[in-house]
C-alpha cells in the first residue's frame, strides 16, 4: 500500500483496518444505549422491579473497564485477538440478554450485560489509533472515533 492509498496511515496498515476499529466502537456503544428504554419493563417481566434496572445497567461499564486491563495488556503483542476476543463476546452476550425473557433467568440477563461489557474493546479502538494512525491524521481518526462513538449512542 502506498501513503496516498493509505492516507494517513502506516504503509503496513489499511483503511478497512480503521474502518472495522471504529465499526466496533459504534457497535459497542449501541449495545450499551439500546437496553436503556426497555430494560425497566424487560426486569418486570423477569420477576425483579424496574429499579433492578439500574443494576442491569451498571454491570455493562464495571465488566468493561476490568476488561479494559486485559485488553491493554493484550494489545502489546497484538490487536487482532483482543478484537476477536471482543466481537465473540459481545455476540454471545447480546444472545445470553435475549435469552433470558424466553428461560426468565434474571441471572442469565446479567451474565449476558456482563459478557456485552467484557466485550468493549474501547481501550484497544483508542490504542489502535494512536499506534497506527500517522500523527498528521491522528486527530481526524480520533474525531472519527468520537463520532461513531456518538452516533453508536444516538442509533442506541
Amino acid at each position: 500500500i502506498t501513503a496516498d492509498e493509505g492516507q494517513g496511515m502506516r504503509k503496513s496498515d489499511s483503511k478497512l483496518a480503521l474502518a472495522l476499529n471504529l465499526l466496533s466502537t459504534f457497535i459497542f456503544m449501541l449495545n450499551y444505549y439500546i437496553i436503556l428504554p426497555s430494560s425497566g419493563a424487560y426486569c418486570m417481566a423477569l420477576g425483579a422491579p424496574p429499579s433492578f434496572s439500574g443494576i442491569v445497567v451498571g454491570v455493562l461499564p464495571a465488566a468493561a473497564c476490568l476488561a479494559a486491563v486485559v485488553y491493554s495488556f493484550a494489545t502489546q503483542f497484538s490487536y487482532r485477538a483482543p478484537l476477536l476476543a471482543s466481537a465473540a463476546l459481545c455476540s454471545v452476550g447480546n444472545v445470553a440478554y435475549a435469552l433470558a425473557l424466553p428461560y426468565g433467568s434474571l441471572k442469565l440477563m446479567l451474565c449476558g450485560r456482563i459478557l456485552v461489557g467484557m466485550g468493549g474493546a474501547r481501550v484497544v479502538n483508542r490504542r489502535y489509533i494512536a499506534d497506527h494512525v500517522d500523527l498528521e491524521y491522528r486527530t481526524e481518526a480520533s474525531a472519527a472515533f468520537v463520532a461513531f462513538t456518538a452516533l453508536g449512542m444516538a442509533v442506541g
